[in-house]
């Protein structure tokens, strides 16, 4: 069962996840994608392992802080595919426009 401080604790996980994502991405200019292909491993989005961690944790003694983990890894690709992704790519496009 999920208790308040879990709840904390997965709006917090959910927005360090996100922020180092987005810093990955705009700050030292890594996407994963271009990272997988060059590694030769298949694609994976951060919210794969969260799911397994939320279903594995049906199975543990430590079950709410592995579904929190998870849940904030699945929470976090999803804010980062409808809302940072397209508000980023939106933004690099308006700069590179206001460039010519």
């Amino acid at each position: 069962m999920l208790e308040p401080q879990h709840i904390v604790a997965l709006v917090f996980f959910t927005g360090a996840f996100e922020v180092v994502t987005i810093v990955l991405r705009c700050h030292f200019c890594l996407e994963s994608e271009k990272i997988q292909r060059q590694l030769g491993i298949p694609r994976v989005h951060h919210a794969f392992p969260g799911f397994l961690l939320m279903g594995g944790s049906a199975y543990s003694e430590h079950m709410p802080w592995l579904f929190v983990i998870g849940g904030a890894l699945v929470l976090s690709d999803v804010i980062h595919h409808l809302i940072a992704i397209p508000y980023i790519e939106r933004n690099v496009r308006r700069d590179e426009h206001q460039q010519i």
